[in-house]
């Protein structure tokens, strides 16, 4: 069954890797709104209280959990720049996926995270804001 070298690796998963992931999510979100001319960018990582913050990026105390980002207007805003926005978290896990994939094992703990993010639904979505 489940051993104690896979309890620490769940650990380390949850823990480190999926808010990196959340990062990386995130940011290809963002990375398609500065595109198409959006403004007061945002990633939150976490949720709860505030832990710190550098530059646009906010750490929340409970890191781990999930993450959003925010922002205001864009200058092209349609059909096509809404679904590449949308697109975007996807798109940059996808590559660095490809990317990891490329130097070996760590490919199933991370393809895990690329899939959690890509097929389940995420409740902010339905709230509104990106997830």
């Amino acid at each position: 069954m489940f051993g104690l070298s896979d309890i620490i690796k769940f650990l380390f998963s949850f823990f480190l890797i999926m808010p990196i992931v959340t990062l990386i999510h995130l940011s290809g979100h963002i990375f398609f709104v500065t595109i198409f001319g959006g403004s007061e960018k945002k990633i939150l990582i976490g949720c709860g209280n505030k832990l710190f913050a550098f530059r646009n990026i906010e750490v929340r105390k409970y890191y781990f959990w999930n993450g959003t980002c925010e922002f205001k207007g864009l200058k092209h805003d349609n059909r096509l720049t809404n679904t590449l926005i949308y697109l975007g978290g996807a798109i940059f896990n996808l590559i660095s996926m490809l990317i990891i994939y490329s130097f070996g094992n760590l490919v199933s703990i991370y393809l895990f995270f690329f899939l959690c993010y890509v097929f389940l639904p995420v409740s902010d979505v339905f709230l509104g804001r990106i997830a």
